[in-house]
């Protein structure tokens, strides 16, 4: 089962929409009985029942006024028609033991959101295969609010942080170590999709051209466009020192993964980088039947990819949010997915759940589902069910236990 943990971090409390699309007021409680945050929330029903939507109410008032007026897109879209008042979303947050509620209200045209306030904190959304709201400028603030559709296109991503060329310079090789932390030591992946990860590469030397120079003392020697050159260490009367090639090597070079220098015996060499992209980052082990084989991250399945895409694009965004690189253990924040289910067979469901709560056990998760093997695993209080009042054809939320009574 989730884990119960105190307050810290920025968690959602309490939802009240109302006058929203089919819904004429639904409120639903984020928090246990014990005044502690619940960590995992599961929104259930059938189609057409504002699942999806609850979860872009959520985002719109964790965004902040700028960015909710960006994510919006149409606000008519909203509006329940049989309602002459605007939809309204109450929100309560807590960050860092401190409570705030935000209010938002939706207008008719979409030109002005009053929106009461910003909470602090880091939130991520994701959809399945699509956004949840309307696509904002994602190079502005980028960790903020993360709302994309990440299923196949993760690869890219989690390439491109171990690279660290999404805002901020980080460790890559320690963005490995982290995901497979999360992939294989906690969620057990393994158990789930039947896939493995390699151990991250760990920086090595190798001779790339045996050149045996003799060294000289007053020279200092480098590797430039695939060839040695030298430079002298000093000049007579301090002039200008000049550079002169020593040996046509001809080796091709990349200089986003490696070092190129010479080594002891005179031969060039080459040493990758410490926070290089380890060559085993899109490698992955599947099983088939009594054997196994490995390939690229491209080649996973859906439901491979699903799972991969979520961890690693949470790590990363929590990372750029922080500024820093962060245990599995301090990242906190709330995060909402939709179609929880989608490219997972019923086994791997069945076990999503937990597996999530155990890697990322400080993060608030509220996700959607048809499925109810993703509710097996999930605390009873933690899953309200969406249906349609069968005479007015409103959308009402109830406890789990509760509809089914």
């Amino acid at each position: 089962m989730p884990a119960r943990l105190s307050s810290g971090g920025m968690y959602l409390r309490r939802l009240s929409v109302a006058h929203c699309r089919s819904i004429e007021h639904v409120e639903i409680p984020f928090e246990r009985d014990d005044g502690t945050p619940r960590m995992w929330t599961v929104l259930h029903g059938e189609g057409a029942t504002c699942k999806t939507t609850l979860l872009r109410m959520i985002a719109l008032a964790a965004a902040g006024p700028e960015r909710a007026a960006a994510l919006l897109g149409d606000a008519a879209a909203y509006r329940d028609p049989r309602a002459a008042e605007p939809p309204r979303i109450e929100a309560r947050f807590e960050h860092a033991g401190a409570h705030q509620v935000i209010t938002v209200e939706l207008p008719a045209s979409g030109v002005t959101l009053r929106h009461s306030g910003e909470p602090p904190g880091f939130v991520a959304a994701y959809g399945a295969g699509r956004a949840l709201l309307a696509q904002p400028d994602l190079t502005d603030d980028l960790a903020y609010v993360r709302v994309a559709g990440v299923f196949g296109r993760w690869a890219p991503l989690a390439l491109a942080f171990a690279h660290g060329s999404v805002g901020l310079r980080l460790d890559g090789a320690a963005f490995v170590r982290t995901l497979r932390a999360a992939l294989i030591d906690r969620m057990r992946i393994a158990d789930l999709v039947d896939l493995e990860i390699g151990q991250p590469a760990e920086p090595t030397t190798e001779v790339i051209a045996r050149t045996r120079i003799r060294r000289d003392s007053d020279l200092s020697y480098y590797i430039k466009q695939g060839d040695v050159w030298a430079i002298p260490r000093a000049t007579p009367g301090g002039g200008k020192p000049q550079a002169r090639l020593i040996v046509k090597a001809g080796v091709e070079m990349d200089y986003e993964r490696y070092l190129y220098f010479l080594d002891g015996d005179g031969d060039v060499a080459r040493r990758s980088k410490p926070g290089g992209v380890p060559e085993d980052v899109e490698r992955f082990t599947v099983r088939l039947g009594a054997g196994t084989i490995t390939i690229p991250s491209t080649s996973l399945s859906h439901g491979q990819q699903a799972i991969v895409a979520l961890v690693a694009d949470l790590i990363g965004h929590a990372w750029l949010a922080a500024g820093r690189t962060l245990e599995l253990d301090a990242i906190t924040g709330l995060v909402l997915v939709d179609d929880l289910d989608l490219h997972v067979d019923a086994r791997g469901q069945a076990a999503l759940v937990p597996a999530l709560a155990a890697a990322f056990p400080r993060v608030q998760f509220v996700a959607t589902t048809r499925s109810p093997s993703i509710l097996t695993a999930c605390d009873r209080d933690g899953v309200w069910t969406l249906a349609r009042d069968a005479d007015r054809g409103a959308v009402l939320a109830a406890p789990w236990l509760a509809a089914m009574h």
